[in-house]
């Protein structure tokens, strides 16, 4: 595998986080972070690194359906080895008025 071919999946690792974050915190569809992604919307601009690289669209594609899809699964294992802990929504605006 190439070096250019490596750093477009890891582009496109990275995109899928963000993604997948997205969608959790704006409610956007499989279909808004595809766009998002083919449009050079994900990943963000801040991964400096990543901004001469085009991400690898059938991997992202792949992970963030596959994640979808199992996420109800996912969200199950997680929970059960966090059951001592809070899995509350942070609100940073509502700590930052507390200080």
């Amino acid at each position: 595998m190439s070096a250019t071919n490596n750093l477009s999946r890891s582009v496109a690792r990275l995109a899928v986080v963000q993604a997948l974050y997205q969608m959790e915190v704006s409610g956007a569809t499989t279909a808004d972070v595809l766009t998002d992604f083919t449009a050079g919307k994900l990943p963000r601009p801040t991964e400096a690194s990543y901004t001469d690289v085009e991400g690898d669209l059938d991997l992202f594609k792949l992970l963030v359906e596959k994640a979808v899809d199992r996420q109800a699964t996912y969200d199950t294992h997680i929970a059960r080895h966090l059951s001592n802990c809070s899995l509350k929504t942070p609100n940073p605006a509502a700590e930052r008025s507390t200080e």
